[in-house]
């Protein structure tokens, strides 16, 4: 009997631990999702002052997306199969950010709309569709 309930015990240890992480990959995924659905709209911006708004919901949605990031990364509870996944998405969410950072929103501010819709519609749509499906592979 006590070898049942030791076990059980320790199984919904377990489980709540699970949940904690699955919780902690859905707010990077939803802060992700908030920042690219910023940027998407600052495209359509015509407004500086509104695309400057949208631009601070970007960084925003970016930190918090962070946050989420280091702190499963961080947690001595997160599977080493998962710390993995996390490790990879990092890799491309950088590369992702620099793009973004580094060409896709100076084009924009520089009024090449053109250039900022390519990226956007191109190598930084591919990448977001693989970031979220690290992400929902992990939930």
């Amino acid at each position: 009997m006590k070898k049942i309930l030791i076990s059980s015990l320790a199984l919904a240890g377990l489980l709540l631990v699970q949940m904690a992480q699955a919780a902690q990959v859905s707010d990077i995924l939803t802060a992700m999702t908030s920042a690219r659905e910023s940027l998407v709209k600052m495209l359509a911006e015509t407004d500086v002052a509104k695309r400057d708004a949208l631009k601070a919901e970007v960084v925003k949605g970016t930190e918090e997306a962070e946050a989420a990031l280091t702190a499963v990364l961080a947690d001595a509870a997160t599977a080493a199969e998962i710390k993995t996944k996390l490790e990879e998405f990092k890799t491309l969410w950088e590369e992702f950010k620099k793009t973004r950072d580094s060409e896709l929103i100076p084009n924009l501010e520089a009024g090449k709309l053109a250039e900022a819709k390519a990226l956007a519609t191109g190598i930084q749509k591919e990448r977001f569709g693989k970031l979220k499906e690290l992400l929902e592979g992990i939930k």
